[in-house]
């Protein structure tokens, strides 16, 4: 370390050594559970159909995709991956599994992406041919890919081209692709390729390598295995359950990082049974918990909402068999995870007790992954292999002006879990990458002397008034704390203000959506001047609020996160729409 940069090391140290030849799907094989492979018990179930795969199946299946995909896909030249466009399907986590054995990128796209967006996604990620769901199949046909190069992942009705069951009956007759017992694919090649969600800008492809993919499991493995004692001596109350078999109810989608890693890449290593949801579904998810004793959820915000929102509908339901909950994508409040905790707790839920260090936040994006157990009101502690930063906001140098501790500034990672770069972006690649190897995360963070570390907020969502900086979260915080059961969702944002107050700069304004005891007609007419005054007496006047909008629903992504900029455009319109009727 210089003595110009303070580096935080994790507490747990560094991870240990990767053969450079061992690729992803070699490492998950040799970190099977013991007798995992021999088990008649189900490895994955269709929650809709109720149809079930062991291991040994699905393994199997893996081997004979892999092989048929490196006889369909020409590695020579640049490089060609293969893509996905369906739902949640069994099927998912196989062709993901093949392309890591055959040493070929992985490029899923959303199922939800219009015509317009699959056809730019899919030139983004150079995909070769498209694992495509009956679904989606007018999608693609629109978005104009090569029909040639389109295979259904299950049969459908006046489809003559190939399909998945095809490619994996031609791998039954092929020879091994493996070499001394592995596939041999160098560590520092493509694994992955995941689309950013673009919640503020166009999507970027981001390159996973198969060491990134490799450490970010050896990392979640170590915390499971000797995290659990140092973080319970952080945290006193922290007492994990963790149960002989974990059942993960999975409906995040799998093409999103959350979605891959808990219910793809994480469930294969940890002996868990996987249970696939096409995408989120209220009842069904509630009637699944019970039908297959799931002691495992993994949500987005969004959808502890929902939940929050519909207390009845949990009022028939068992759910004595969950025993853990993590929250990742976007920032939870600590008021939602107490009363989520509290509702849970109220059917069964074990572990679902006031104390919300049961419910750890999922911290990370697409460039990397990271989740840890932490202490309430915090994202955790650096994951093994990982190093921090956390740059001043008044740095204006390249390699970044460090903060004193306990103060907040942009958090640098760097490790070997970090993206390689993001594919045919030189510029952006350049932006979030520094020359030594330093990740620019985007998220201003406080580190603590003890290394935990606490969320404040998305710089880009960060604005200034009167010359003040303003965090959207300290304001959506505090007024969540206080109309929890009126609010179901709510979005603080910058907005330009007006002509005669030019020299403010932004103003902030208040997007809610209501909850059904929040829409009764007296309370939506006075939330708005409620909320103004709340904020008013508590704080500063830079951070008072000049406006509160309520709106039926926000407009969100595939994986439910509030899509923060189409807010703000919507409102910039409706400013000017108003500036221009007042002059006619």
């Amino acid at each position: 370390m210089t003595s110009a940069q303070r580096i935080y090391p994790s507490l747990f140290g560094s991870l240990p050594y990767l053969p450079k030849e061992q690729n992803a799907w070699d490492f998950l094989i040799s970190n099977l559970p013991e007798g995992s492979l021999s088990s008649s018990e189900a490895f994955g179930v269709d929650v809709l159909t109720g149809v079930t795969r062991t291991l040994s199946e699905t393994v199997e299946r893996v081997e004979c995709l892999a092989k048929a995909l490196v006889r369909h896909v020409n590695k020579s030249g640049s490089m060609k991956s293969v893509g996905i466009l369906s739902p949640n399907h069994l099927d998912y986590p196989v062709i993901i599994y093949a392309c890591l054995a055959s040493g070929i990128p992985v490029a899923p796209i959303s199922a939800t992406a219009s015509a317009l967006e699959t056809r730019h996604l899919s030139k983004l990620g150079q995909c070769e041919i498209i694992f495509v769901h009956p679904k989606c199949l007018a999608n693609i046909k629109e978005a104009g890919y090569p029909f040639e190069k389109i295979v259904l992942i299950e049969p459908s009705i006046g489809w003559n081209g190939p399909t998945l069951e095809d490619f994996v009956k031609m791998g039954e007759t092929m020879t091994s692709i493996k070499s001394g017992g592995i596939h041999p694919t160098p560590l520092h090649e493509v694994a992955v390729i995941l689309f950013s969600s673009g919640s503020t800008g166009n999507p970027k492809a981001v390159m996973l390598t198969h060491r990134n993919i490799c450490s970010a499991l050896q990392a979640t493995m170590i915390m499971t295995k000797a995290g659990l004692e140092a973080m319970a001596k952080i945290n006193p109350n922290m007492a994990p359950q963790l149960p002989a078999r974990p059942v993960v109810l999975v409906f995040l989608p799998m093409n999103h990082a959350f979605g891959l890693m808990t219910g793809v890449l994480r469930a294969i290593i940890s002996n868990a049974v996987v249970c696939i949801m096409p995408k989120w579904d209220f009842l069904q998810a509630m009637q699944a918990i019970p039908k297959y004793k799931v002691t495992t959820l993994a949500m987005v915000p969004a959808i502890a909402t929902q939940i929050l929102a519909h207390p009845q509908v949990l009022q028939t339901i068992d759910l004595s068999s969950l025993t853990a909950v993590y929250v990742g994508a976007s920032a939870i409040s600590v008021p939602q995870k107490q009363a989520l905790l509290k509702l849970l707790a109220s059917r069964g839920a074990r572990g679902g007790d006031s104390d919300e260090s049961t419910m750890p936040n999922g911290y990370g994006m697409s460039e990397y992954y990271y989740m840890a157990p932490a202490r309430p009101g915090t994202i955790g502690v650096l994951l093994p292999g990982l190093e921090a930063r956390i740059i001043s906001d008044e740095s204006d140098s390249a390699s970044g002006i460090d903060a004193p501790l306990n103060t907040a500034g942009e958090l640098w990672l760097r490790g070997p879990m970090i993206m390689k770069g993001y594919l045919n972006n030189e510029i952006e690649t350049k932006n979030a990458l520094t020359e030594d190897g330093w990740f620019k995360t985007g998220d201003k963070i406080r580190m603590e002397s003890d290394g935990q570390m606490f969320y404040v907020d998305r710089i880009k969502d960060t604005f200034k008034n009167r010359g003040l900086q303003v965090a959207p979260s300290e304001i959506s915080s505090l007024i969540l704390n206080r109309f929890s059961d009126l609010i179901a969702d709510i979005a603080v944002i910058g907005i330009p203000s007006s002509e005669s107050k030019r020299d403010i700069g932004e103003e902030a304004w208040v997007f809610i959506v209501l909850t059904p005891k929040g829409r009764e007609n007296h309370l939506k007419k006075q939330i708005g001047k409620e909320i103004q005054e709340l904020v008013k007496r508590t704080l500063s006047k830079h951070k008072w609020v000049a406006q509160v909008r309520v709106m039926d629903e926000f407009p969100k992504g595939h994986t439910h996160k509030v899509l923060v900029r189409e807010i703000r455009d919507q409102a910039l319109r409706s400013i000017n729409e108003n500036k221009l009727k007042s002059k006619l």
